[in-house]
C-alpha cells in the first residue's frame, strides 16, 4: 500500500508540476503576447499621426490655393475696372500725351500681371523755383 501512496503522490507531484509549468509557458505566451500587442498598438498610433498630418497639410495646402486663387480672381477684376478708368480719363484728355503714355503702360503691365513702378514714364513738370525766400 506504500508503493501505492508514493506511486499516486508521484503522479500527483508530476501533474502539479506539468500544470505549473503548463501555466508558467502560458504567461510567458501572455508576456510575449502583450509586448507583441503594444508594438502593434505604438507603430498604428505613429501611422495615424502620419496619415493625419498628411491630412491636415494636404487639406491646409488645398486652402491656400483655393485663397490664391480668389485673390487673383479679385486682382484681376480690380485692374480691369482701373484700366477701364484709365481709359476713361485717357479718353477726356485725349491731348495729353502724359496720359496716353499711362494708358498705354497700364495697358501692357495688367496684361503681363505686373506693373513695376520704375518702368513708368510719367511727364513729370519741371519745379519751379519759389520766389521771395531768396533760395
Amino acid at each position: 500500500m506504500k508503493s501505492n501512496i508514493y506511486d499516486t503522490r508521484f503522479i500527483l507531484t508530476l501533474a502539479v508540476s506539468m500544470l505549473l509549468l503548463f501555466v508558467s509557458q502560458l504567461a510567458l505566451a501572455k508576456a510575449d503576447s502583450s509586448q507583441i500587442e503594444s508594438t502593434c498598438r505604438i507603430k498604428a498610433k505613429e501611422v495615424a499621426t502620419e496619415t493625419y498630418r498628411g491630412c491636415v497639410t494636404e487639406n491646409k495646402s488645398k486652402e491656400i490655393e483655393r485663397i490664391k486663387q480668389t485673390f487673383q480672381e479679385k486682382l484681376d477684376r480690380l485692374k480691369k475696372d482701373y484700366e477701364g478708368e484709365l481709359a476713361g480719363i485717357g479718353a477726356k484728355k485725349k491731348g495729353s500725351a502724359s496720359s496716353k503714355k499711362i494708358s498705354k503702360l497700364s495697358e501692357e503691365h495688367v496684361s503681363e500681371g505686373v506693373l513695376d513702378v520704375n518702368q513708368t514714364e510719367m511727364d513729370i513738370p519741371e519745379p519751379k523755383p519759389l520766389e521771395g525766400n531768396g533760395y
